[in-house]
């Protein structure tokens, strides 16, 4: 349970996407929506619970010459099957984050813990990384995707992942009043540079 805390703890503190801005490109792509973003923090949180593990399982018959074979056909099974699943009872969902679920698979957040980590601990170890680090990813795009939302239209909307249905629905303030370009591209670019460069000051996020 210690090494499981410290793994834990430690995967917070040095979470690569805050310090280093490593898994960016999911971040950047599905954040218009706090819907959305939960979503793929959900997906991306799953993989790393089931990869890492798995990958540590295997370290001893991982060499230099194949780990990247197995890190790839390990996450990638991994997306495969939680693809499969989405697309059944979450179809919606899997639909709007659409090509981006493929990309976790080579997410450089995951190859990178998957590598520094699971490579070269224990399963209890792997599994206390790939909970801090896929809980700080998910709280990063979870917020992320709150304030592009909330910014670009002024409202806040979750809609069901099976049907498309509207969950709730908050009216912040007039549309007229919001800034549509928090949910478009370049929105991204400029709210997860400022949301990054916040949560260093204010946390204390370090490398190594």
């Amino acid at each position: 349970m210690k090494a499981f805390q410290k793994a834990f703890l430690s995967a917070i503190k040095q979470q690569q996407t805050y310090v280093a801005v490593l898994g960016a490109c999911t971040a950047l792509a599905t954040t218009y929506s706090l819907s959305l973003s939960i979503a793929m923090a959900v997906l991306l949180f799953f993989t790393l619970m089931f990869s890492m593990p798995i990958v540590s399982l295997l370290r001893k018959w991982t060499t230099e010459d194949n780990k990247i074979l197995v890190y790839f056909l390990v996450s990638g099974g991994m997306v495969s099957l939680l693809q499969l699943l989405a697309e059944w009872f979450f179809p919606i969902a899997y639909e709007g984050l659409g090509i981006f679920t493929w990309l976790v698979a080579v997410n450089c957040l995951l190859i990178t813990r998957i590598e520094v980590v699971a490579a070269q601990e224990g399963v209890i170890p792997s599994l206390g990384d790939a909970m801090g680090s896929g809980l700080a990813y998910g709280f990063f795009l979870g917020l992320l995707g709150l304030l592009r939302e909330v910014i670009g239209t002024g409202s806040l909307h979750w809609f069901s992942w099976a049907d498309g249905s509207t969950v709730f629905q908050f009216v912040l303030w007039d549309e007229a009043l919001s800034i549509p370009l928090m949910i478009q591209p370049i929105g991204a670019f400029l709210m997860s540079g400022l949301l990054i460069a916040f949560l260093n000051k204010v946390g204390g996020f370090r490398r190594g």
